[in-house]
């Protein structure tokens, strides 16, 4: 820690987006477990995936959106909950929108396993799920990049480890999603590595802009947390209980949602 109090602002913040970054890529360790995934399984891990991020996006978006919104722009708690509420459904607009013009079907058809070929409408899904994911990673590194440009660097570095520590079953649900619509362990790692990165690059962005930019942080939390909300509601909670397994799904998303939320207060 006292090395790094001497470093800039700037490195300090590198650092930690490198931190938060190879947390997240943890996750990825538990996908060397799986086998084969038939259709039982794929239930369990996008109803413990979709808990996951339910989870973060009540503790880790809405609520920091909130106490946020209050600080940078002093305004009554009516006006900070308007505030959060217009960016979620900015977010929720901007993933239906993701979710109707982008061909998922054709990077289905570059990429998935020729056995997968029925399986369009759950692999759209799934995209839109991580597509959130990592949309769901950009203020999170955003925080911790700002965190470094205030003066107090324990504090910082206690947001950094909170958000790190949750990282980690974050990249897992993103391995976990990739792998029950067929993806090989190697993509499924792969993408649970650009999901880090992106937080990582956000971080640094953090850093550079938190002097000229910080009420970006409120609205971009609260996007983020529509955008996460509309996928696992609209599109996740009902795919899992298509196939006759919807208490096993149901039952592991309740699961996925009280281990984010240890991860979320306890270390947040």
């Amino acid at each position: 820690m006292e090395s790094i109090i001497h470093l800039s602002n700037i490195w300090q913040g590198t650092f930690a987006g490198i931190l938060i970054g190879l947390m997240t890529f943890l996750g990825a360790i538990p996908l060397l477990l799986f086998k084969d995934i038939d259709q039982r399984k794929q239930d369990l891990l996008l109803g413990m995936s979709g808990g996951i991020m339910l989870a973060a996006t009540t503790f880790s978006l809405l609520l920091p959106a909130l106490n946020e919104s209050k600080t940078v722009f002093g305004v009554s708690p009516f006006w900070s909950v308007t505030i959060v509420s217009v960016s979620m459904l900015m977010g929720i607009g901007f993933i239906k929108v993701v979710s109707r013009y982008f061909d998922f079907e054709y990077y289905m058809q570059l990429h998935l396993k020729s056995s997968l070929t029925g399986k369009s409408d759950l692999v759209k899904r799934v995209w839109i799920f991580i597509f959130a994911i990592t949309l769901h990673n950009f203020p999170e590194g955003l925080a911790v990049g700002m965190g470094y440009g205030q003066e107090d660097i324990h504090k910082a570095f206690s947001l950094t480890l909170g958000i790190g520590l949750q990282d980690i079953p974050e990249g897992l649900a993103v391995g976990l999603a990739l792998l029950s619509i067929g993806y090989s362990k190697k993509i499924a790692i792969i993408g649970v590595g650009i999901s880090g990165i992106v937080e990582t690059v956000s971080a640094i962005l953090g850093v550079f802009t938190v002097s000229y930019l910080g009420f970006i942080l409120p609205l971009g939390l609260a996007f983020a947390a529509g955008a996460m909300f509309y996928v696992i509601i609209y599109e996740i909670i009902p795919d899992i209980q298509k196939h006759g397994n919807r208490d096993m799904a149901v039952n592991s998303l309740i699961a996925g949602f009280i281990l984010m939320m240890y991860l979320d207060v306890t270390l947040g």
